[in-house]
């Protein structure tokens, strides 16, 4: 999930006022200004999956709450680097495939299978 929210705070670290127009992205090399429109198009979807995926692991670590009670501090941060790390596992290949296909003509279709496949609102 790490990886996940720096490529996305990447997108939106860019401020408001330096969105680029419409006519200083038609002066840009094409393809990577495309590229970038549609990363930042896809964005919210990579949140909301990221966002629901760690809904999901926070619920169920509360839920084991009183198994893992005993647990020692390390252990603790052993268990919740673990959780994140599969959750990172589980996220990366949507999220690959939703940049890979960034641009395509059915990019808006994937990323709403990609939505309603995680639960993702």
């Amino acid at each position: 999930m790490d990886d996940l929210h720096q490529g996305v705070r990447a997108n939106h670290e860019q401020p408001q006022g330096e969105v680029a127009s419409g006519e200083e992205i038609e002066s840009e090399d094409g393809e990577f200004a495309a590229g970038r429109v549609t990363l930042r198009e896809l964005s919210p979807t990579i949140v909301a999956v990221g966002q629901r995926l760690e809904q999901i692991r926070s619920a169920e670590l509360e839920r084991w709450g009183r198994e893992l009670r005993g647990l020692d501090p390390v252990q603790r941060r052993a268990v919740e680097a673990l959780t994140r790390g599969i959750l990172n596992r589980i996220v990366n290949g949507p999220v690959c495939k939703l940049r890979a296909h960034s641009g395509a003509p059915k990019e808006h279709l994937l990323a709403q299978l990609v939505r309603r496949i995680f639960g993702a609102t």
